[in-house]
């Protein structure tokens, strides 16, 4: 049997293929819709997407991460399990349609309560196939899960573009949230399975085991997806739809980018965290690759978003969406912070500890609104701006709470993990920018501009790591490089 280093390290390689090509589908969806649609459509999407993220985890429990940190469970739970899980979802898609006219009059736009009923079955349709995602992440196998992750994105993809082509406006976006949960459940039930069906069978007696835990958690993801996304909630009634549209595809963009980087250490992480839970050394060294791996990987990726801003605005998005350059400036820099925070929350879940989880996250609904209600008095750069000086001075508390009582990790080391790639890739960005900016082509200049800073910055970073394994290491190339003892 491989060991876990062995396989956490298959599994982070096809985390990132996969990843990487969501990212692509993402962007390359993103950039052609831009043309398509209206910043109104984007804005009138935004919000029909806090109300599904916030509803997928009601429709979940929380179940799927107990099924996930417990190492047995028996095919009665198990059947038990999925079927509350699609029971939930249904009552799920029940309430959003009822309220889908209520959210409506909250953000007086009328074209919300119909995207939000054609987007309700997709809370049921990912329901259907979620158990089987987290059995083959449990046991660390993702080259299927990554393929199918793919095909449903790219399905997904093509529906929004067609649906927008046909003028079908903010309704092409949600056919392609429904497209992507349908063929994501179908290709999991049939490739993930297997072998094991669920029986007709709802116990309490087999759930109950994990309803404590299960509880744990969806209180604390959906505390954190209330923060995650209440820029936007807030948002749509402070600055208006219009303007959130302009503010929200910067936003995607940068979080489509983490989702391609995060994912890759994070979702192998808990797994791998959760299994050497009781090694309080093999959870650091987990812990500190996690990270690692993270920032090195993204430093140079959200410095470059920075840098590029005008020229990712005009030329990605189209001349429109120029003025959206700042704000995506300043989100980069917020996507690196917000990148350092993701993993505190699968060591958490990893050791055990979603009700550390639970009150960090009922503590920042009181910081972000407030932040970001000052801050939308200069619009949408001022939404931007409050998430990333809220972020940077929420660094040391963080740690102090979230990482350090579970790791003994010195904030020292913590802080020279992060801020050397960070201040690495600002100079090699800036540097190369300056070099390229004579250069007229739009095409030659950002071509030139990105060669030249990746390599000043591996160059940079190589210098910096001496010994061959410590080089590796801080290219992350070692994703989870620790053995268990």
């Amino acid at each position: 049997m491989m060991s876990v280093r062995t396989r956490a390290s298959r599994a982070a390689a096809w985390v990132a293929l996969g990843a990487i090509g969501r990212a692509l589908i993402q962007i390359a969806q993103v950039g052609i819709l831009a043309r398509l649609l209206s910043a109104d459509d984007f804005g009138i999407m935004a919000i029909v997407m806090v109300v599904v993220s916030v509803g997928s985890l009601f429709s979940d429990g929380g179940l799927s991460s107990a099924f996930l940190q417990r190492r047995d469970v028996p095919d009665n739970a198990r059947s038990s399990l999925y079927w509350l899980n699609v029971s939930l979802a249904l009552a799920v898609s029940v309430v959003v349609a009822v309220a889908a006219p209520l959210i409506a009059w909250v953000y007086k736009a009328p074209t919300l309560t119909g995207v939000m009923l054609v987007c309700a079955p997709v809370f049921v349709l990912g329901a259907l196939g979620r158990q089987f995602e987290v059995a083959s992440e449990k046991s660390l196998q993702f080259r299927k899960l990554v393929m199918i992750e793919c095909c449903a994105a790219l399905s997904g993809c093509g529906a929004a573009i067609i649906g927008a082509l046909l003028g079908w406006h903010a309704y092409s976006l949600a056919l392609a949230a429904l497209v992507n949960a349908a063929v994501r459940s179908l290709l999991a039930f049939v490739a993930l399975s297997d072998g094991w069906r669920p029986s007709v069978r709802l116990r309490w007696a087999d759930v109950r085991p994990y309803l404590g835990f299960g509880g744990a958690t969806l209180t604390s993801s959906l505390v954190n997806q209330v923060n995650a996304s209440i820029d936007l909630i807030l948002g749509g009634r402070l600055v208006g739809l219009d303007a959130l549209g302009f503010y929200s595809v910067p936003r995607s963009f940068v979080l489509s980018v983490q989702n391609s980087v995060n994912p890759v250490v994070t979702r192998v992480g808990f797994p791998v965290i959760a299994e050497v839970q009781h090694d309080r050394e093999a959870v650091l060294r987990a812990y500190q690759s996690v990270v690692g791996a993270v920032a090195v990987v993204g430093a140079p990726i959200y410095a470059g978003i920075a840098v590029l801003s005008r020229d990712i605005c005009q030329n990605l998005l189209g001349p429109t969406w120029a003025d959206a350059s700042t704000s995506l400036s300043i989100l980069a820099c917020w996507g690196y912070f917000r990148s350092l925070g993701n993993p505190a929350g699968a060591l958490l879940l990893g050791v055990g500890r979603a009700d550390v989880a639970l009150k960090w996250n009922v503590a920042l609904l009181v910081v972000y609104p407030t932040a970001l209600w000052i801050g939308s008095g200069w619009g949408t750069i001022g939404l931007a701006s409050s998430l990333l000086v809220t972020s940077m001075l929420l660094m040391v508390p963080g740690w102090r709470w979230l990482v350090f009582p579970y790791t003994h990790w010195r904030f020292a080391g913590f802080a020279k993990s992060t801020a050397l790639p960070a201040g690495i890739a600002a100079a090699a960005w800036l540097c190369a920018s300056a070099m390229a900016g004579a250069i007229e082509m739009p095409a030659w200049r950002i071509g030139a501009t990105i060669s030249v800073a990746f390599a000043a910055y591996l160059g940079t970073v190589w210098w910096f790591s001496p010994g061959p394994l410590t080089r590796l290491k801080a290219l992350g190339l070692e994703v989870l490089g620790f053995d268990r003892r």
